[in-house]
């Protein structure tokens, strides 16, 4: 699994800087098969309280969408670096995910 990340800025049309995250997430054959079988697209893997008109709005990004590529904004680094610490936390989740999908019809022994 490959996590690609872009950061851009740009004026805000009222003044000031607008900060964008943009991400997309591309899998191996083997982890997209391992997706397939367990039907796992639609899993919400992410999600971050937003803005949106001076409202709390919850983004929640599914598999599909981490597949498509998608784009945060924001008007401050720091609701960007959030987003990118929370992206990174669910594609190690979802590397555990994977793990576990591998695993079924094996047997793992933990020695003690």
């Amino acid at each position: 699994m490959i996590l690609r990340i872009n950061r851009n800025q740009a004026k805000a049309m009222l003044g000031g800087m607008t900060f964008e995250l943009t991400a997309k997430v591309e899998f191996t054959q083997e982890e997209a098969d391992l997706m397939d079988k367990y039907n796992v697209h639609k899993e919400v893997v992410f999600w971050q309280e937003i803005s949106v008109f001076g409202k709390g709005v919850n983004k929640r990004l599914t598999i599909t969408d981490l597949v498509k590529g998608f784009t945060f904004s924001g008007k401050g680094i720091t609701e960007i670096l959030e987003a990118e610490k929370n992206l990174r936390e669910a594609c190690q989740t979802m590397k555990n995910y994977l793990k576990i999908m591998k695993s079924f019809g094996g047997e793992e022994v933990y020695e003690f």
